[in-house]
C-alpha cells in the first residue's frame, strides 16, 4: 500500500469526522436554542445565519488543518510498520520501523512494540541457523562411526566380537545423551520444562551420586572432596540431580589432575552448590559463552565420546527452570568455579 494512499485515507476520514461533528454541532446548538427561546427562528435575520455559516466554515477550516497535521504525524510510523511488516514476510528479517517527525505517545510504543517483535524474530532465525549447523556438525561423527563399523561387520572387515560391539553402544549412548539434551534445552526455551518438585534432602540425594562417580575420577587422578550440609529444598530432584551430574562430568573431562570440591550449603536464604576446581581455568570473555550449546572454551581440547558439548546449557536450562542461576566464577583453588543458585521454597 502507497504512503501517499494511506495518507489520503486517513486525512479524509479524519476530515468526514470532522465535519460530521461541525454539523451535528451546529444543529443541535440552533435546535437547543430554537427550544429554550422558542421565537429564534423568527428573530434570527440573514446576518445572523451568515456569521453562523462563516464560523461554522472557519471551525472546518481550522479543524481540517489540525486533522491535517495530525495525519502527517500518523503517516510515517503507520507506513513503515506496514512496509517493514511486508519485508519481513518476505524473508528480510532485518527490516525495522521509524517513529516519523511527530511524536504521538501510542504510536511511538506501536513502533517499540513491532521493532522488539522483528528483533526477537531476526535473533530466533539466527539462532536456528547456528543450531541447525552445529547439531549437524555434531551429529556427523557418531553416525559417521557407526555406519563405518556397521558397514565393516557387513562387509566381513570387522569382527562382530564383544569390544566393536561394545564401541557401537557407546557412540549410541552418544547419540540418545544428545538427543535428550536437545529435547531438554528445547522444551526450557519453549517454556515447556515441566518440573516435578517435591521437598528434597539434597544432602543424601547429593552423597548418593558422588560415591557412583569417585571411582572414576580416581581412575584419573582426581580427588572428589564434599561438603555438603543439611538442606532441605523444593525441587525437581531428577533434574536437579542431572544438572549436577553435568556439572560433574565437565570437571571429570576437563579439569587437571587434583582437587575437585562439591559443594551444598543454604546462603541468603537460598540453596547453593558449588562444583569447583584446581584448572586449567576459563578465561574471562569465555565465561558467560560457556553456556551456549555446543560452545567449548578450548577447541583443541579432544571431545570425549559421549560429550554432546550441550551439558553446561542443559544446566542452565534446568536452574532457569527452578527460578534460580547459574555463574561461572575463577575458584579459590586456581581453576573454575560452577556456582548453582536455587530458592528454598
Amino acid at each position: 500500500m502507497k504512503k501517499h494512499s494511506i495518507r489520503y485515507r486517513l486525512f479524509f476520514l479524519s476530515a468526514k469526522v470532522t465535519v460530521i461533528g461541525m454539523i451535528i454541532s451546529f444543529i443541535v446548538c440552533y435546535l437547543y436554542s430554537w427550544i429554550a427561546n422558542g421565537a429564534v427562528i423568527e428573530t434570527f435575520n440573514f446576518s445572523d445565519y451568515l456569521n453562523a455559516l462563516i464560523s461554522t466554515f472557519l471551525a472546518i477550516t481550522v479543524a481540517l488543518g489540525l486533522s491535517l497535521r495530525f495525519t502527517s504525524g500518523m503517516i510515517t510510523p503507520i507506513a513503515s510498520i506496514i512496509e517493514s511488516a511486508r519485508k519481513i514476510a518476505e524473508g528480510e528479517l532485518s527490516a525495522r520501523a521509524s517513529r516519523g517527525k511527530y511524536r504521538i505517545t501510542e504510536m511511538d510504543h506501536l513502533v517499540s512494540d513491532f521493532n522488539l517483535m522483528a528483533e526477537k524474530l531476526d535473533h530466533m532465525s539466527r539462532e536456528m541457523k547456528v543450531w541447525n549447523a552445529a547439531i549437524a556438525h555434531e551429529l556427523r561423527t557418531p553416525v559417521t562411526v557407526l555406519r563405518s563399523h556397521l558397514q565393516g561387520i557387513h562387509d566381513g572387515v570387522i569382527q562382530p566380537d564383544s569390544t566393536n560391539i561394545a564401541g557401537l553402544i557407546k557412540h549410541t549412548d552418544s547419540l540418545t545423551h544428545m538427543i535428550e539434551d536437545l529435547r531438554v534445552i528445547s522444551l526450557a526455551d519453549t517454556g515447556q520444562l515441566r518440573l516435578f518438585r517435591e521437598f528434597v534432602d539434597l544432602k543424601v540425594e547429593m552423597r548418593t551420586l558422588l560415591s557412583t562417580l569417585a571411582p572414576q575420577f580416581t581412575e584419573k587422578g582426581k580427588v572428589l572432596v564434599q561438603q555438603l550440609e543439611d538442606v532441605n529444598c523444593y525441587v525437581d530432584a531428577h533434574r536437579i540431580k542431572q544438572g549436577i551430574l553435568a556439572l560433574l562430568h565437565n570437571a571429570l573431562d576437563y579439569s587437571s589432575q587434583g582437587k575437585v570440591v562439591v559443594t551444598c550449603r543454604e546462603q541468603a536464604g537460598n540453596v547453593e552448590i558449588v562444583v569447583e576446581d584446581e584448572g586449567p581455568g576459563i578465561a574471562p570473555e569465555e565465561r558467560e559463552k560457556i553456556f551456549d550449546a555446543f560452545y567449548r572454551a578450548d577447541s583443541e581440547r579432544p571431545s570425549h565420546v559421549g560429550a554432546s558439548g550441550l551439558g553446561l546449557s542443559v544446566v542452565r536450562a534446568i536452574v532457569l527452570a527452578h527460578g534460580g542461576e547459574v555463574k561461572c566464577e575463577p575458584s579459590s583453588l586456581g581453576g573454575i568455579s560452577f556456582r548453582m543458585t536455587l530458592q528454598t521454597g
